[in-house]
């Protein structure tokens, strides 16, 4: 099923849940609307309503043609939901561990509308996630014991002032990726960088997966 916003008004977000929470043999869902309108599908009150009575055969969400302001918490209810594509205002603590928690979750794809930095820790499960795409992202971390069956990592790494390549430090922890096969890493806006600098950011990268002990594969 398909959603579209043409215009974005937060008296929508009510009925759209509503109407949800009744679609319970829904499988596939996709929302789009206008790209330079931020939208929050967020509704405390109705987050309790769509828990129990949600769309639980729901396996595929895409909300890339469409920004949204903050992970939406009745996302973690959706028990079957195996693969999220979103795009997002901004990446915190309180989104990761909405989607950390999504129980069935195997394929996530996150875009950011604007470059920050990315840090994983154990204390979000994702507990089935195997594959992990993300793009703009100034700078990732992976602390010990995070997302245990990861086996595929794509990585859009933009170029900013606080991650360029020299500092050694803006591709952290890919030894704490226990089931990591295969890495691919895009370096978006890096083309007017000193090419020292961009050989310098492949090496940081190369370094980094070198150090996990499956010696995955790595496309930069």
């Amino acid at each position: 099923m398909r959603f579209k916003f043409k215009e974005w008004d937060e008296g929508y977000v009510k009925p759209f849940l509503q109407c949800l929470s009744s679609l319970v043999s829904l499988e596939y869902l996709e929302i789009t609307g206008d790209d330079e309108e931020v939208c929050d599908f967020s509704c405390s009150p109705c987050d309790r309503q769509i828990i129990p009575t949600g769309p639980q055969q729901l396996q595929k969400i895409d909300m890339t043609d469409i920004t949204v302001h903050t992970v939406p918490k009745w996302m973690s209810a959706l028990s079957a939901l195996t693969i999220l594509r979103i795009s997002l205002l901004t990446l915190g603590e309180e989104e990761l561990r909405v989607l950390g928690s999504i129980p069935s979750l195997s394929h996530l794809f996150i875009y950011i509308y604007r470059g920050e930095e990315l840090v994983i820790s154990n204390a979000y499960p994702f507990l089935c996630l195997r594959k992990f795409e993300i793009r703009h992202i100034t700078r990732v971390v992976f602390a010990q014991g995070a997302m245990p069956k990861l086996q595929t990592l794509r990585l859009g790494l933009e170029s900013m002032e606080s991650s360029m390549g020299q500092s050694g430090d803006f591709a952290v922890g890919f030894e704490n990726l226990s089931s990591l096969v295969d890495v691919v890493v895009s370096l978006f806006c890096w083309n007017d960088r000193p090419k020292e600098e961009l050989k310098a950011a492949r090496t940081t990268i190369q370094n980094a997966v070198e150090m996990n002990q499956n010696k995955p594969s790595l496309n930069i």
